[in-house]
């Protein structure tokens, strides 16, 4: 399932699982650590900021407007296969992404919280 490390390239993913409604950092999903750790690729952390003014949930058409793109330094990860390692792992990247992102970090799923949010009516 895993590719060659050693091969040039990158693959993104947004450990979120989706966008987040309010702003916040939710809980990332385990899977970009779960890789980084079984083939020992680096994991570069990028914060956008402005994508909800440009492309506004409910909207069809993208507005044009300013998007900042901040690429932090790589970090490695040790070799790891147990789901608590990984789950341990996953949890301070989120946390480091919203401490440089300046945005609080909230330890639920965003798609869970954004359930239970519609289910309350808000």
């Amino acid at each position: 399932m895993h590719r060659n490390p050693r091969r040039r390239g990158a693959w993104a993913i947004h450990p979120e699982g989706t966008r987040s409604r309010d702003g916040r950092v939710y809980r990332g999903r385990t899977g970009a650590l779960r890789v980084a750790m079984a083939t020992g690729a680096p994991v570069v952390p990028v914060v956008l900021d402005g994508t909800d003014h440009m492309n506004p949930r409910g909207r069809k058409l993208l507005r044009f407007t300013k998007v900042r793109i901040t690429v932090h330094p790589a970090r490695r990860y040790p070799t790891a296969v147990q789901h608590a390692q990984v789950r341990a792992a996953t949890d301070l990247l989120m946390r480091e992404i919203a401490t440089l992102s300046g945005r609080p970090y909230v330890d639920r799923y965003a798609a869970t919280f954004a359930v239970e949010a519609q289910q309350q009516g808000c």
